[in-house]
């Protein structure tokens, strides 16, 4: 091999490792940690995602025991439902992985500012960050389906050989690797458009809310798909645009068309599938190659720019805020920096998005419901299905900008807040409760407003509004009662949480939260009289959290650095 060729293939090679690491060191995924933590949260995202193909089977076992003894285009037919969850949830976690790795799709600024100098050809560069991508699409996509292609079909055949499983295994393979690359390089492709018709700067402000559109349209993909399957089952009425419109079932048909069925509609299905890998394929390289070089120079000729002349609408909210609002100084200190951090910093504007994007695709999901039945009625009514919509977008903003103020922004600048801290946390705090308040829970309520006043009238809006915003006053002193942190400025703990554990209990209380507050809100609006006894649940409510806190202690202090948990706990028993 050539000198020069030989040392093409070596930059190539330390390129290619450098790029496929560098999507591990994202805006989510160990920001603050060393590279053993790094590697531990990562260990644990794979072994979580890889965890629902081994499970699951064991989970369909009793439903395909009882159909052990029917013929096999009988058992095919009813494991439709399973393999359309396995596809779209496959697609759902890659889709949302790449709209986590928006930024390390190309390049970033520190990469060509470095790598730009050194005798390197863009060839090479564009090359190696190609097969990065290749990888990083085909680990992800092995790790979500390490179980699943033999654990579930040999729970559907039941009976038979391992050669029997081995072409049910490799259809199911192949049908997930086509969704997998579908959804993969389609938001390699919006990126890549937006690049090019956008511009550097103009993409860079747009990103954040194409990023929020994505995760909301995955989320929402995977809460529909139960309900669209179901329309290929036997007897079933199917309607053509939710069906053809779904990217799952295209890939659904895929599978089955490579198992030898013949029905016209999985035909269909799978043509649109191999198109739509296609299509998307050639269109995510096709503008990547021609953003790439633009991206080059554009990076490094822009920079993050903030303006620090505030416009004149922020001079008039900032006067009526300091006005009626935020009269302490300690408070308004709190205030505005909560506010310039969550609009200005990229990693927690995606984290909180993240939050907003789940809340939205859960509401969402539950109107799909209602426009499935036909007819507009149902929007005239104040129904149950309609009523928690509010409620529930409060809780994921509220819930998101908990969890953001828990993630610092500038660790290594934190020293001037501890230098700063006079012991006056009580007044910080509430300048972070009015924060919460006035940038979560105003604008959602003064938007919803209009809307509500549309579709139910005067009467029956105010007192829905009215509600709801006190159950998100409450909710953010629930939330706030044992936070005894400055926003963005103490050290995180990457695994504290815990959530492989306590996710249960974070479903459990959203929807306890949800369930109890429809059931009372749907009582009261039967008799408007009966909102008074919403003063009785405030007064609960403040008085539980009121005993809590005496209970914990009077003094507050601030946190700047958030110890692990210990090892080994005391129970002090001698005090």
């Amino acid at each position: 091999m050539q000198p020069a060729l030989e040392n093409e293939v070596s930059q190539f090679r330390e390129l290619a490792r450098h790029f496929f690491n560098r999507f591990f060191d994202n805006d989510l995924v160990a920001a603050t940690s060393d590279d053993a933590d790094m590697r531990a949260t990562v260990v644990n995202i794979l072994a979580m995602l890889a965890a629902p193909g081994m499970l699951l089977p064991f989970l369909f076992m009793s439903k395909y025991v009882k159909l052990q003894d029917a013929p096999m285009y009988v058992r095919d037919l009813a494991s439709l439902g399973e393999k359309e969850f396995f596809i779209c949830f496959s697609m759902t976690v890659m889709g949302l992985v790449t709209v986590i790795e928006w930024e390390m799709l190309f390049p970033d600024r520190r990469d060509y500012a470095n790598l730009t100098p050194l005798p390197i050809r863009l060839r090479t560069m564009f090359g190696a960050k190609i097969a990065a991508l290749l990888a990083f699409l085909t680990i992800f996509s092995v790790v979500i389906n390490a179980f699943s292609p033999i654990m579930f079909p040999a729970v559907v055949l039941q009976k038979g050989s391992v050669l029997n499983v081995i072409p049910f295994a490799r259809c199911h393979i192949a049908s997930i690797l086509a969704a997998n690359t579908f959804v993969f390089f389609f938001c390699v492709a919006v990126q890549g458009v937006l690049m090019n018709v956008l511009g550097y700067r103009v993409f860079r402000r747009v990103s954040p809310y194409v990023q929020f559109g994505l995760v909301a349209l995955l989320l929402l993909m995977f809460l529909l798909s139960a309900r669209v399957v179901s329309q290929l089952q036997p007897g079933a009425a199917v309607n053509p645009a939710a069906v053809y419109a779904f990217p799952p079932l295209w890939f659904l048909g895929l599978y089955q068309t490579q198992l030898g069925w013949t029905n016209p509609v999985f035909r269909d299905l799978a043509a649109s599938a191999r198109m739509a890998a296609g299509w998307t394929t050639a269109g995510a390289l096709a503008t990547y190659l021609l953003s790439y070089k633009r991206h080059v120079t554009r990076s490094l000729e822009s920079a993050d720019e903030f303006s620090t002349v505030p416009s004149a609408t922020e001079r008039f909210v900032s006067r009526a805020l300091d006005r009626w609002v935020v009269r302490d100084g300690l408070q308004q200190a709190a205030f505005y920096f909560v506010w310039k951090t969550l609009t200005r910093s990229r990693r927690h504007k995606l984290l909180f998005a993240a939050y907003v994007a789940v809340g939205c695709a859960v509401i969402f999901e539950g109107m799909a419901v209602l426009v499935a039945r036909g007819g507009n009625s149902w929007m005239y009514h104040p129904l149950p299905e309609l009523l928690p919509a509010p409620l529930i977008l409060a809780f994921f903003i509220l819930c998101g900008m908990r969890r953001v103020f828990a993630v610092p922004a500038e660790l290594r600048a934190n020293w001037l807040f501890q230098v700063a801290d006079r012991g006056e946390a009580k007044r910080c705090l509430a300048g972070v409760k009015k924060a919460m308040l006035v940038l979560g829970v105003v604008p959602l309520f003064a938007l919803l407003l209009p809307l509500h006043v549309l579709f139910w009238g005067w009467r029956t809006a105010l007192l829905h509004m009215l509600f709801g915003t006190i159950i998100s006053w409450l909710l953010v002193d629930v939330l706030l009662v044992s936070f005894d942190k400055f926003p963005f400025t103490c050290s995180y703990v990457p695994g504290k949480a815990n959530l492989k554990v306590s996710w249960p209990l974070y479903l459990f209380g959203f929807t306890t939260y949800v369930s109890a507050f429809l059931t009372l809100e749907y009582w009261m609006l039967q008799r408007p009289v009966r909102f008074l006894w919403l003063v009785a649940v405030v007064i609960l409510v403040q008085a539980a959290l009121f005993i809590y806190r005496w209970r914990v202690g009077h003094d507050v202090a601030l946190v700047y650095d958030e110890q692990p948990e210990p090892l080994v706990r005391t129970l002090n028993l001698w005090a």
